[in-house]
């Protein structure tokens, strides 16, 4: 994991100006190891909810009872392609749907510290997999049941899409 000295390569105040088309190719993310299923692999932090979780590789009730998963078939965060993270809305995610367009979101990793920008949200069915389709572009989606205060199962899930508009690689 990177310390505290991380500074993103764009300043806050310019990050709403750049489209996921200008921030793609900040710099090429390598992972010098595979995570195996059950690995703390980084963190997650949605500042403007004022939470930080532990990622962990697989999205099973082990990893899920820890903390936010990473899908194990999405690539690693700050890899062009779609990176997918889960959890339980009864834990991590009770609070996702008070995210706003815009709002960001970090991801820390061996790799380095990567910044998303929300672009949307959506509601699907639960077993919907064009949430985990390829991207062309460095993409974060984070998915959890919904309605977040069910009381039973829910059919459904809340979907956020982000943008990759930030990283600062750790030095190898």
């Amino acid at each position: 994991m990177v310390g505290a000295s991380w500074a993103p390569l764009v300043s806050a105040p310019d990050i709403g100006r750049l489209t996921p088309e200008q921030t793609v190719n900040l710099q090429a993310v390598s992972y010098t190891t595979t995570p195996a299923r059950g690995d703390r692999i980084g963190t997650i932090t949605l500042p403007t909810l004022d939470l930080n979780w532990p990622i962990y590789e697989g999205t099973t009730g082990a990893e899920l009872s820890q903390g936010v998963g990473h899908f194990i078939d999405s690539v690693l965060p700050g890899i062009r392609d779609n990176t997918v993270l889960s959890g339980h809305r009864t834990t991590v995610f009770g609070r996702l749907g008070e995210l706003a367009e815009g709002d960001l979101i970090h991801v820390g990793t061996s790799a380095g510290e990567f910044t998303y920008q929300v672009r949307e949200f959506r509601i699907v069915p639960r077993t919907s997999l064009d949430v985990i389709v390829p991207t062309t572009t460095a993409v974060l989606t984070i998915t959890t049941c919904y309605p977040f205060y069910s009381l039973i199962q829910t059919t459904e899930a809340f979907i956020v899409s982000a943008d990759l508009v930030a990283s600062q690689l750790t030095p190898e």
